[in-house]
This record gives structure tokens, sequence and C-alpha cells, in this order.
């Protein structure tokens, strides 16, 4: 009897261990640094879902190209959304990343999947306009305007790389990471939040092996994440870029962790902080995945 219980104990142990190691994207992982877990499905209004910002405790997102230039504030348990926000001077060409800093809300627009575009632009929204607890409301927004000065050709090339899906606010400046669709590497461009068109050269290309999508910054730790996929959406990842210096983010620590599969598709697209220790990522619908938010606790 006693080996009996024994085998029993050992069997439900193996049981635990199985359900701790489902899989990555449809369930939640643990390692030693990380502990992937999905918190909801996102409103089908949602499904292209494709930034992710957590400012003054609430918690933004949008769709991307195609879809109405509204900015959605949403609940960080249910997904559910509280507020729709409408900018109603600019059209969402291409939205891909949102930030914020005490002022603003910035929403990049520049997303150039064919690397044509000649109106890259980064959004500001004053916090103050969006004080309201009505759950529509309508908004106008500025814009920064820029170029890349090392792109030298505009002819349509989806492998380009002059597309671009993340963006993150440090002090008096925005820094976005390219989605390079040609080399699958990442260029760090620094911009000037004050200044209405500017031309800007990069600061580094980085080998990310992968496409990055999105990207955000904690105040208090310094440190960036970074959240991409490699070909075919497949292998999502992170990069934990710290311990840097003159804020080129890829001159420090750089750590790696891969949250999906390799024969799964999955488009993660918005990552941000609320702690230093406790982000929030958001994936579009594709093929094997529902858009959903997902939490990450790091250990």
């Amino acid at each position: 009897m006693k080996d009996l219980k024994t085998a029993i104990i050992l069997v439900l142990i193996g049981i635990s261990i199985c359900c701790i190691k489902k899989e990555n994207n449809s369930g939640f992982i643990i390692n030693k640094n990380i502990i992937l877990s999905k918190k909801c499905s996102l409103d089908t209004i949602l499904s292209s879902s494709s930034g992710l910002c957590y400012t003054n405790n609430k918690l933004f997102t949008f769709n991307d190209s195609g879809n109405p230039a509204d900015l959605y504030q949403i609940d960080s348990t249910t997904g559910k959304i509280k507020q729709i926000i409408h900018i109603t001077n600019y059209p969402n060409i291409d939205w891909e990343d949102i930030t914020a800093d005490e002022t603003y809300i910035y929403i990049g627009d520049f997303g150039n999947n064919k690397g044509n575009r000649k109106n890259l632009r980064v959004l500001k929204i004053r916090k103050q306009d969006i004080n309201s607890n009505a759950f529509e409301i309508n908004v106008s927004a500025s814009a920064i305007s820029y170029n890349y000065a090392d792109q030298k050709t505009f002819s349509i090339n989806k492998n380009n790389n002059y597309d671009c899906e993340a963006m993150i606010s440090v002090d008096s400046c925005l820094y976005i990471f390219t989605k390079n669709r040609g080399d699958e590497k990442t260029r760090l461009y620094k911009l000037s939040k004050t200044q209405y068109n500017q031309s800007v050269s990069p600061i580094i290309i980085y080998d990310s092996k992968g496409k990055i999508t999105g990207a955000d910054y904690d105040s208090t730790t310094k440190e960036v994440a970074l959240i991409g996929y490699e070909n075919k959406k497949q292998n999502s990842f992170l990069l934990f870029l710290s311990k840097y210096k003159n804020n080129n983010f890829f001159n420090g620590s750089i750590k790696r962790v891969t949250i999906g599969k390799s024969n799964k598709d999955w488009q993660t697209e918005g990552i941000c902080y609320v702690s230093p220790q406790h982000l929030l990522l958001s994936c579009e619908t594709s093929k094997t995945n529902n858009a959903g938010l997902y939490s990450i606790e790091k250990n």
C-alpha cells in the first residue's frame, strides 16, 4: 500500500509538471526568468491590436492599417473596452506602436510594409484632452513628421529595411526600432519630441535575428523590453536591454527569451511595463491564435 501511495504521488507530480509546460502561446510557460500567462481574449473589434501602453493606471491599444483612427482604453484584466478615443484630424495609415510621458501619449504612424512611405509621423495627444469619463470622445493630435536619412530608394519592396513597429519614450526623446523585413536586423533612431520635421540617421544596427514589433521602457530600472518574432511569425521572442551607455540600448546587457514555437504562428505585437517585474503583451489574430492579452512576470 505504501508503494502504491508513493506511485500515485509521483504520477500527480508528473501531471503538475506537464501542466506547467503547456504550449507557449496558448497557455503559460515557466522558466527561471519568465512566467507568461494568458489573461484574456480581446474584443473582435481589436483583432489587429498592434501596440500597448500603460500610463496613469490606464491601458491603451489600437488597431493597425485599414482601421479607424481610434485609440482604445481597455481593462487590463478582462480586455473589455472602457473608452474609445477618436482622433479627428489624422487618419490611421498604419499605426504600429504607442508610448507616453507625463504630458503626452505618442502613436507611431510609421508602419511601412512596402518601404515606399514618405509621410512617416508620430502623433502627439495631450493627456488632459482624454481625461474624461465619457465612453467616446473626440480629440485632435499634433504630428512629428520625419524621414530616414539613410533611405535612398522608395520603390515598392516588401523586403525593405524601413518598416517600423516599435517606439519608446526616454526623457525628451523618442527612440524607434525598425522592423527590418529584408535582413531581420533592427535600426535604432532618435526623434526629438518638439521638432516637427526631422531627418534621422541610425544610431546603431543590431542583429535581432527576427522582426521587432513592439517596445517599452521602464523609467525605474531603465530597462528596455522589445518583442518580435522570426520568419512566418514563429518563435516569438523578448529582448531585455540594460546596463547600456548614452541610450545606445544595444551596447550593454542583452537577454533573449523565446516565448513562441517554431511550428505555430503567433503575431506578438504590443508590450508594456506595468511595473519593473510585470509586463503585458498583446497579439493580433492569426491562423492559430486569436487576439489576446498576456501577462509576463519576471523572476
